[in-house]
């Protein structure tokens, strides 16, 4: 008979099997070895129990013993058979009955471990390879922002996710990615010999939302200021640039400003004064552009303007009757713009010094001179004054106050301005002006004396050919076309109940 063979080695074990192996015998005692016979003896049974069946002999050096209790211990002893019948038999010792406990092991069949980067619009497929005795329970969770369901009663993923698992492997898919899908990718892989969690970051990437809140400022002739903020969205991939265009209101095609500039605001140049812009922008990632921002408003191109100084030297030129005249100068600034207008405010106080109500304007129409008559003012009450200037862009300050004045006729003597010497043409019409003061008004009278005798004065008798004409502060002599009979001295006398005063003119008529 051959020599034994070598000892049995337990190859593999579950809770209900062994596998075994071993070397043939040394010798083989001159005859072949046919095969072999195994016998088990398993703890709690008095007897041995051949393994392949009486009439067969088991033909390899390895063998799978099934049908065995899960914890209990048992021994066996393998015999070579040759022509000259069994060797002595290679025993093993005592062999629990149980899985071989191997921990989870998740390997990811991924070119980046764990970071996948993908653009929106395109499949996400993360592979795993799983290990482990007994099989691992695997399960898979997202942490994400997109809307989860139950897969399979095990897994938490996006809901337009697939999953495809065996017992080695598993594979999630996303067949269109999003934006949200970005996230991460939790796998799990679980058993009584352990426990394995991998993670996956998937970066799901786009092009830049548009640009916020596009504004326009510091507006010149030539220039003006475009400021920013970044997209809501970055597409998942930083913002490395902004592209910058412009067009005017009336034209169709947009021109370059800036096609890549890194910073939020930029100086917009070479504008032309007087002509009307848009403007827009697109932020760019490494995928590319995203959409434009545009602005609404359309942007003139002009130098800034401000309202103008306040108006300056405002005076009471006069005070009669419930009326008062104001003059000023218009202001030293004008911000840029011409003045248009002005406007005029009063404050009234009542005699015990008690202000009436709060400074109104007293002009119903706009004021384009720099003077104004105040009307319907009421005696007896004190006013203050003060005038506002107007350009394109607003409304000055206030100008210094005037006044508080009291609404009384201001008497005083009377007082005349007249030329002292006239020549026209025989023939022409002449008018003799006097700028007339004096309160109460006073009584107005021509006189008129020859050439060569200036005491010999007779007063003025009018009729169609001479005339008086008397208004607030003045007194003309109107002479319809003139003779020579014309020519003399006239004076005009003022009088008044505060005194009386008199200015000469010579008159010379030619012909």
């Amino acid at each position: 008979p051959p020599s034994q063979p070598g000892t049995p080695e337990v190859k593999d074990k579950t809770k209900s099997s062994i596998t075994l192996t071993w070397s043939p015998p040394d010798k083989d005692g001159g005859s072949p070895i046919k095969g072999y016979i195994i016998e088990v003896h398993e703890e709690g049974s008095p007897d041995w129990r051949r393994v392949n069946p009486a009439d067969k002999l088991h033909p390899s050096t390895e063998i799978t013993v099934p049908d065995l209790k899960e914890g209990k211990k048992c021994k066996f002893r393998i015999y070579a058979v040759n022509a000259a019948g069994n060797s002595e038999p290679a025993k093993t010792s005592d062999i629990l009955v149980q899985d071989i406990l191997i921990e989870p092991t998740v390997t990811l069949d991924l070119s980046a471990h764990d970071l996948l980067n993908c653009r929106a619009g395109t499949a996400i497929r993360i592979p795993a390879t799983i290990t482990g005795r007994p099989v691992p329970k695997v399960t898979w969770t997202f942490d994400g922002t997109a809307e989860t369901e139950k897969k399979n009663e095990l897994h938490t993923l996006p809901v337009d996710s697939e999953i495809h698992s065996t017992d080695t492997t598993s594979v999630v898919v996303i067949p269109e990615s999003k934006l949200n899908h970005s996230g991460r990718y939790i796998i799990n892989a679980e058993s009584p010999a352990g426990h394995k969690v991998v993670k996956v970051r998937v970066n799901v990437l786009d092009l830049p939302g548009p640009p916020r809140d596009l504004k326009v400022s510091d507006v010149t002739r030539g220039t003006c200021r475009l400021s920013w903020k970044p997209p809501e969205c970055d597409g998942g991939e930083r913002v490395k640039s902004y592209f910058i265009e412009r067009k005017t209101v009336d034209g169709k095609a947009w021109t370059k400003v800036n096609p890549a500039c890194a910073a939020q605001s930029l100086v917009v140049p070479d504008l032309i004064n007087g002509q009307e812009y848009l403007f827009r922008i697109r932020a760019e990632n490494r995928f590319g552009f995203g959409p434009f921002t545009e602005t609404i408003e359309r942007t003139k191109a002009k130098d800034p303007i401000h309202p103008p100084d306040p108006p300056t030297r405002l005076k009471i030129q006069s005070v009669k009757k419930g009326t008062v005249t104001l003059t000023w100068k218009a202001p030293k600034n004008d911000g840029g713009s011409p003045v248009t207008h002005y406007s005029v405010d009063l404050l009234c106080w009542d005699a015990s010094g008690t202000q009436k109500e709060s400074w109104r304007r007293c002009n119903r129409r706009d004021v384009d001179t720099t003077s104004f008559k105040v009307e319907d003012l009421t005696e007896g009450d004190e006013y203050e004054f003060r005038v506002v200037a107007y350009n394109d862009a607003g409304a000055s300050r206030p100008s210094s106050t005037a006044g508080p004045i009291l609404i009384q006729d201001q008497t005083c003597a009377p007082s005349i301005e007249l030329k002292e010497f006239m020549e026209v043409e025989q023939g022409s019409d002449i008018s003799i002006v006097a700028k007339i003061c004096g309160c109460p008004f006073p009584t107005l009278t021509w006189y008129k004396a020859p050439p060569h005798k200036s005491d010999d004065k007779v007063e003025v008798q009018y009729d169609e050919h001479i005339n008086k004409i008397v208004s607030d502060d003045s007194c003309t002599l109107l002479i319809q076309q003139g003779k020579r009979p014309d020519t003399g001295l006239y004076t005009l006398v003022a009088s008044n109940s505060l005194g009386k005063a008199s200015k000469e003119m010579r008159l010379n008529v030619l012909g």
